[in-house]
């Protein structure tokens, strides 16, 4: 278990894919009402498939780490694949055990991407 409180903190301290990405396909804001967290989610899509994930977070270091992870897991997918990625999923990836108000926070970011997904594939 401390192997992944250290990957954890190592990830919070310099995560990977926080920035903006300029001219994104996509670009969603989301919001955790319970705790004021806040993440702005850019992806660049090319035919049909996420070529870059980026973020940007006002939030813990539980929302930071898992936009950091996601962020990651994401790239080269299908937005098929992107879809069928889970909470769970997330949450095994993260690897840490969460309280459930920290549950909410890890999983802002799958909740902000699936909403920017549906807004995307309406347009």
């Amino acid at each position: 278990m401390d192997i992944y409180r250290e990957e954890f903190m190592e990830i919070y301290k310099n995560p990977m894919n926080q920035g903006k990405i300029e001219k994104a396909s996509l670009v969603e804001h989301g919001t955790n009402e319970a705790c004021g967290d806040e993440m702005d989610l850019y992806l660049k899509i090319e035919n049909g498939k996420v070529i870059d994930a980026k973020f940007e977070a006002e939030s813990c270091s539980v929302g930071i780490v898992s936009s950091a992870i996601l962020t990651d897991e994401i790239k080269g997918k299908t937005l098929a694949e992107v879809k069928a990625f889970s909470k769970k999923d997330l949450l095994e990836l993260i690897g840490v055990n969460l309280t459930t108000s920290r549950i909410k926070c890890a999983t802002l970011p799958l909740e902000t991407l699936v909403k920017g997904i549906e807004e995307y594939e309406r347009k």
